[in-house]
């Protein structure tokens, strides 16, 4: 289903891909599909979120995905995506929350931070890019 993925940039439409036991998502390009990342099933927490403003954009059906590998926020273009959605990621996950308390804690300290926008991107993508150029002259 086509669904938005919130980035630095701002929400981006990715094809997400639930399967079984993985969630992919990937993006059409003009020569198919490019597959972005592969979550396994077994890592994946799930949180609602209220409706919020996203920059100068309101974020509405959104959800957080957090993974051992990537954390981000998929934003529904309906309320009844966005419930489809949870209900069917919660209904793959539940087997694996018979987890022991210990292993839960354990396992929660292997998520992937989630990045929050600051509005600060830009001047950020700026700095690395000057960072670069710098240290690529000096290593010369």
């Amino acid at each position: 289903a086509r669904e938005f993925r919130v980035t630095r940039r701002g929400p981006k439409p990715y094809l997400f891909h639930l399967f079984s036991d993985v969630l992919l998502y990937s993006e059409k390009t003009a020569l198919g599909l490019k597959l972005h990342r592969m979550l396994d099933i077994s890592t994946l927490v799930l949180e609602d979120r209220d409706d919020q403003m996203v920059g100068d954009q309101e974020l509405k059906y959104a959800f957080t995905l957090t993974s051992d590998v990537k954390s981000f926020v998929v934003a529904c273009p309906s309320q009844d995506d966005k419930e489809m959605w949870m209900f069917d990621i919660t209904r793959l996950v539940a087997p694996y929350l018979s987890n022991t308390t210990e292993e839960i804690i354990e396992d929660k300290n292997k998520k992937a931070p989630l990045w929050v926008s600051d509005g600060t991107s830009k001047k950020l993508s700026t700095l690395q890019k000057i960072l670069f150029n710098i240290q690529s002259t000096t290593s010369l």
